[in-house]
């Protein structure tokens, strides 16, 4: 269920308000899936949404787009188990639209305080959610249609995934998949004059830049416990980065990155292995690409090792060969008009076969 901000890019900036209600089930998605799914959950999300601003010329670039943020509240099904949620999550929306009507798709990335979680006593058979503050990612496709004056319907169907992203064991992650109906209030009429001739394009600069940048995050590794009492390890990375503008709205990422894993440095230390160093260190390469709106990038990275020891007999230290990383870059001044020189702060999240293996905060400099 979603209540947000609707919006139109057109000349005029428009926003609008949607309430929404969602129904749906949490899916096993994994064979040691251990909670027995017998009850469907529904939802209801209160939120806003504006399209871009008309002034900037990334209006122009993403003339169907919207951005804005939902809070959501999770009624879960068997909630003895799972228990109940709130939270809030910003999105971006793309449109397809025709005289009265849109196709469209959403993607929301956030957190939520969830209200149950894994204990060994009280609900052990919970090895799904194992942390209070979880991050909710929620990838949404549907159709509005125009009904009166400023009222929209819509209908579509979600998915929704709740991780904390490898901060505490157990990490499995709950899916959950749901159809919405909904109702939304268009606060701005809309004005189809675009005025794309009176806004100043920056000209597309294709030098190669040069980012370096650091990130600093948390992991529980593979398993929990290897150190008593210990079960959070740092994860420090260092990242260079070769980017080329494909266009204004985006551009192409190859990356060199060296990785220091806490998990795995911290244990063998505690073991007194003198190999401790080199079997955590590890060397990646990626390609990838970045969506730029403004001074927000979204990006994408798919990698692999060029530097991964194993280490038996703990032979879960070496990691598998593909990794995934998503994340955003905020940038101090907009890339396009400042491709170099340019001071940004990040979030990502590095996964393996889209299973976390950490989040991580960073910052970095645009050369």
């Amino acid at each position: 269920m979603t209540f947000g901000i609707f919006c139109d890019v057109y000349a005029q900036r428009s926003m609008g308000l949607e309430l929404g209600f969602d129904y749906g089930r949490i899916i096993p998605h994994r064979s040691y899936f251990e909670p027995d799914v017998t009850e469907n959950s529904f939802a209801i999300d209160v939120g806003f949404c504006s399209g871009l601003n008309p002034k900037n010329y990334n209006y122009h670039l993403f003339s169907n787009t919207s951005i804005g943020g939902n809070f959501v509240f999770f009624k879960f099904g068997d909630s003895e188990i799972f228990g109940q949620s709130i939270g809030f999550y910003p999105f971006i929306e793309t449109q397809k639209k025709y005289e009265k009507s849109r196709l469209y798709g959403r993607l929301g990335l956030g957190f939520s305080y969830i209200s149950e979680k894994f204990n060994e006593i009280e609900n052990p058979t919970n090895n799904v959610i194992s942390a209070d503050v979880n991050t909710v990612v929620r990838l949404e496709f549907g159709y509005k249609r125009k009904i009166k004056d400023r009222f929209w319907i819509n209908a579509g169907v979600l998915a929704t995934h709740y991780s904390n992203g490898n901060m505490v064991q157990p990490n499995l992650g709950a899916n959950l998949f749901m159809g919405k109906l909904g109702v939304i209030y268009q606060l701005r009429d809309e004005l189809a004059t675009k005025e794309r001739d009176k806004v100043v394009f920056p000209e597309l600069n294709k030098k190669i830049s040069l980012r370096l940048d650091f990130d600093y995050g948390y992991t529980t590794g593979r398993l929990s416990g290897r150190v008593p009492g210990k079960d959070l390890f740092p994860i420090t990375r260092a990242n260079l980065v070769f980017a080329k503008a494909a266009s204004l709205k985006g551009r192409w990422l190859l990356g060199l990155h060296y990785e220091l894993d806490g998990s795995i440095y911290e244990t063998l230390d505690y073991r007194e292995d003198p190999k401790k160093f080199s079997v955590a260190s590890k060397g990646m390469v990626t390609v990838g690409y970045e969506i730029t709106i403004g001074h927000i990038g979204l990006f994408t990275h798919i990698g692999t090792y060029f530097l991964n020891k194993g280490y038996e007999p703990i032979s879960f230290f070496k990691h598998d060969f593909l990794y995934e990383i998503i994340g955003i870059n905020a940038y101090l001044k907009d890339p396009n008009l400042n491709p170099h020189n340019n001071l940004f702060v990040s979030w990502r999240l590095k996964a393996h076969a889209a299973r976390a293996q950490n989040f991580s905060l960073g910052v970095g400099w645009v050369f």
